[in-house]
Parts: C-alpha cells; sequence; structure tokens
C-alpha cells in the first residue's frame, strides 16, 4: 500500500517537472482535493447520500404535516355538524 503511494507521488512530481506550470497546479488543486476529502471522511457519494437522506425526510415530515391538517379538517367536519344538530 505505501508502495503503490510512494510510487504514484514520484510519477506526480515527474509529471510537474515535465509539465510545467500549469499541470503543477492541477495536480496540487487535485492533491488538495483527495486530502479533504479523506478528512471529511468520504467523497462526493457520501455527502449526496446525506442530501438524500435529508430530502426523504423533508417528505415524509411534509406529508406528516399535510395528513395532520386532513385529520382536523375531518375533526371539525363532526363538531359543525353536532353543533348544527343541537342548534335545531
Amino acid at each position: 500500500m505505501n508502495k503503490e503511494k510512494e510510487e504514484e507521488e514520484e510519477e506526480e512530481e515527474k509529471e510537474r517537472k515535465e509539465g510545467g506550470e500549469w499541470r503543477k497546479k492541477e495536480v496540487e488543486k487535485e492533491e488538495n482535493k483527495e486530502e479533504r476529502e479523506e478528512r471529511e471522511g468520504g467523497g462526493r457519494e457520501e455527502r449526496r447520500g446525506g442530501e438524500e437522506e435529508r430530502r426523504r425526510k423533508m417528505k415524509e415530515k411534509k406529508n406528516k404535516k399535510k395528513a395532520n391538517k386532513k385529520k382536523k379538517k375531518k375533526e371539525g367536519r363532526g363538531r359543525r355538524r353536532r353543533r348544527e344538530k343541537e342548534g335545531e
């Protein structure tokens, strides 16, 4: 594992020397990105999973709210009818 990493680093250094300044910046950006992902404990896939989870929770919350609203409306109908009957 370490050998592979060392080999990759050596290759990247060679590429930097050959590729010039532009290539050097690109490689550094890529390295920074990889380091950030390792620190955060995952890549885009995990963040995307978190987004899906958040959306799912919001949708459940919305549906629950909608169901409660319907329930209250239904209860209100019964109350109104009872009041009308009592009034007659």
